[in-house]
């Protein structure tokens, strides 16, 4: 189907799966940057307005609108959610009129207010071969490069926050963070830009399937609904079926040949903070025995109290050291930079605890540090 009718086809499955809150936090925690996540009371998403297919090929507003109040409760977020099946280049300015006429709306309603309120407008969008649209309004400005730069100053600044989930397919959608029935509209969005997938991922889906027919039927069905509109073949159509139906565990286990790579390879990751913890063990234990040495050979020079006190306050110090060292190559697959070495030997022991806290689990050196 092409036209509205396929456009409308993608808009109400986005429509039914979005109106559940969880699928909502699920995408904001995918998409907001963590300082601003850890500031949002997710567990409170309230639904302020949602339009139908028919609504918005007429309506300059946003698919959907949520309030979301902040931990500190000193202010409410709203969040506008549109769904694109294409890559209009005027969708920032569209995406910006929706923002303008959202506050437009809000201080009618509110005319005592002196302020706007916080709007993050995000934008989900499955576009065949991935979203190639413009994402700043500046790179929708008319003129020379030169001419934008003089004039940027004079003009609103807006950059899309664009879920593109035609790049993601089933293994990227399982490592995000969310419940079952975000993860299966995340992927059912994806493989719809690309229906040859469906051979090489269906299977793999079948745990979170599996979980959303058993908690939330609901979605189960309407993702049903929103496959059979897929032009699919017959084969790809057979096996979703199939899988959608909850094939046997023994069946999963079968059909994923590299499910013992995924076992392997969480075995890998035990084995490295089990390899973490002894080196941080070791570390600590030679650190005090050094620290403790040097503390009594200064002691017999000024005193064998403070000398204990001192050395047993480096014995730590050159602990936490060590154990950072000792655990650095078996974290990043590498030796410390001289640069590491140095920051470590004139860090101070608080400095020291909040590093060796971070490094359990960073993903690159500069985790430990910023």
């Amino acid at each position: 189907m092409t036209g509205r009718t396929g456009r409308g086809r993608h808009d109400g499955y986005f429509r039914s799966a979005f109106a559940d809150k969880r699928v909502v936090a699920a995408e904001v925690q995918a998409m907001v940057p963590e300082a601003l996540f850890r500031r949002l009371d997710l567990g409170r998403v309230e639904v302020v307005g949602a339009r139908s297919a028919d609504e918005r090929l007429s309506t300059p507003e946003s698919d959907a609108v949520f309030r979301v109040p902040t931990v500190s409760r000193d202010a409410q977020v709203f969040v506008l959610l549109e769904h694109q099946r294409d890559a209009p280049r005027m969708m920032p300015w569209r995406v910006l009129r929706y923002v303008t006429r959202f506050w437009a709306a809000h201080l009618a309603a509110n005319p005592a207010m002196t302020a706007l309120p916080p709007v993050v407008p995000l934008v989900v969008a499955n576009v065949p071969g991935g979203w190639k649209g413009p994402r700043t309004l500046d790179g929708i400005i008319d003129g020379s490069p030169e001419l934008r730069e003089v004039v940027r100053p004079f003009l609103p600044n807006l950059e899309l926050a664009i879920d593109d989930l035609a790049t993601l397919d089933a293994r990227a959608v399982l490592a995000r963070p969310g419940p079952p029935v975000a993860r299966l509209a995340w992927w059912l969005l994806s493989l719809s830009t690309d229906l040859s997938r469906v051979n090489q991922e269906a299977t793999l889906m079948y745990p979170t399937i599996k979980a959303v027919r058993e908690t939330a039927p609901e979605h189960h069905k309407q993702a049903m609904v929103y496959l059979r509109s897929l032009p699919m073949t017959t084969a790809q159509r057979r096996q979703m079926n199939e899988v959608f139906e909850v094939i046997s565990m023994e069946e999963y286990r079968r059909r994923v040949p590299f499910l013992q790579d995924i076992v392997r390879e969480e075995e890998l990751q035990k084995a490295r903070l089990q390899g973490q913890r002894r080196g941080m063990t070791q570390g600590l234990a030679e650190g005090r025995k050094r620290g403790l040495q040097k503390g009594l050979h200064e002691g017999r020079q000024k005193g064998l109290h403070e000398g204990r006190q001192k050395g047993l306050h480096e014995g730590v110090h050159e602990g936490l050291r060590m154990g950072i060292l000792a655990q650095w190559g078996v974290r990043f697959g590498r030796r410390p930079a001289r640069s590491v070495t140095t920051r470590l030997a004139r860090a101070d022991l608080e400095t020291l605890m909040r590093w060796t806290q971070r490094l359990a689990t960073a993903k690159r050196p500069s985790d430990v540090f910023d």
